[in-house]
C-alpha cells in the first residue's frame, strides 16, 4: 500500500504537526517558519472561538521569522515536510530529527547548535544557545558557507539559555541571591525574549544562584580561589555585575522551591560566574 507521508518521515508522524503557511511566499520542502498562532482558537463561538476543534488538531499559522520573537532556543519554529503554496496548509517537522539548510558563519566554527535567521526561511544558522542540536552537517570550505544538515528539534536539545544578571541581594558569606532576565543576540546586541524567563534577586521562587559561590564563605578560599584571609583590608569579593550576559540553567531543586505555586517545577536558575575582587588598598 503506498504512503501519503512525505518522503524522509520514515513511518513516523510524531513531532509532526500542521501548518498553514502564512509567510506571503510559496515555500519549499525544508523551509524554516516561525511560529504565529494557532490556526483554530478556543473558546465560545461568540468570540470567534471553536474550542472543540481547537482540541481535535493542533494546526498552527506560520510565518517568516524573526529575532528574537523565534529564536534565542526557544525553538518557536518548524522545518516544512514538504512544499507548501502560500496560504496552504502542510505538515511540518516540531520535534524530532529532520533534514534542514545550515548557515555556517565562519568554517572553522564546529558548534553543535543552530537557530533561527532573522527574516530568512530556508536556512538555519549555526548559534551557540540555538534551539536546534546539530547531529550531522556536510563540511563547508567558505566563510560563510550553506550546507545539508541533520538536526534535532524540540526542548531536550537545549541544556540552558542566555540571560543578562540586573541586580543581587546580599545574603553574607560572600553568596547572592541575582535577578536576571532572558536575552538572545540579534546579531548587534543583546535583546530581552518577548515573554521569556526571569528572576527577582528578592524573590525566593525566581532568583538565580551562582555555582562559583557554592563554597563561599566569610573566610578562607572563595570560589574564585581568592583567600579572603590574606586578602587585603580594603578589597572585597564582589557579586555577578549588573549587565553581565551568562548562561543560566534550570537545575533540579528537590523539595521544591519555598513559597512555589502549586504545579510550579521545583527547578533553580543557576550560572556560573568567577566574582571578581574591588576596592581600595589601605
Amino acid at each position: 500500500m503506498a504512503s501519503n507521508k512525505p518522503a524522509g518521515l520514515g513511518g513516523q508522524s510524531t513531532g509532526i504537526v500542521y501548518i498553514k503557511n502564512d509567510s506571503g511566499a510559496d515555500q519549499e520542502r525544508f523551509a524554516v517558519l516561525g511560529i504565529d498562532t494557532p490556526i483554530i482558537l478556543p473558546g465560545d463561538s461568540e468570540s470567534g472561538g471553536h474550542e472543540e476543534e481547537f482540541k481535535r488538531q493542533v494546526a498552527l499559522s506560520c510565518v517568516v521569522p524573526v529575532v528574537p520573537t523565534h529564536s534565542s532556543g526557544g525553538g518557536r519554529f518548524v522545518v516544512l515536510a514538504e512544499p507548501l503554496a502560500d496560504g496552504a496548509i502542510g505538515r511540518a517537522y516540531i520535534d524530532g530529527v529532520c533534514v534542514v539548510r545550515l548557515r555556517v558563519p565562519n568554517n572553522l566554527n564546529k558548534g553543535t547548535q543552530a537557530d533561527v535567521v532573522d527574516n530568512d526561511s530556508t536556512v538555519l544558522e549555526l548559534k551557540a544557545g540555538g534551539a536546534a542540536q546539530v547531529v550531522w552537517r556536510e563540511e563547508v570550505t567558505s566563510s560563510p558557507g550553506e550546507c545539508w544538515a541533520i538536526v534535532r528539534l524540540g526542548p531536550a536539545t537545549r541544556d540552558g539559555y542566555w540571560a543578562r544578571i540586573y541586580g543581587s541581594a546580599d545574603q553574607s558569606g560572600n553568596i547572592w541571591h541575582y535577578g536576571f532576565d532572558e536575552v538572545t543576540y540579534d546579531g548587534t546586541d543583546w535583546v530581552a525574549v518577548p515573554g521569556g524567563r526571569y528572576g527577582d534577586s528578592i524573590d525566593p521562587n525566581t532568583h538565580a544562584i551562582n555555582t562559583a559561590e557554592a563554597g563561599n564563605a566569610a573566610t578562607g578560599v572563595q570560589g574564585n580561589g581568592v583567600d579572603v584571609d590574606i586578602l587585603n583590608p580594603g578589597l572585597t569579593i564582589q557579586p555577578a555585575p549588573d549587565n553581565v550576559v551568562v548562561w543560566m540553567r534550570d537545575e533540579p531543586a528537590p523539595g521544591g522551591l519555598s513559597g512555589s505555586p502549586p504545579g510550579t517545577p521545583p527547578v533553580r536558575p543557576s550560572f556560573f560566574y568567577l566574582n571578581g575582587v574591588d576596592g581600595t588598598c589601605i
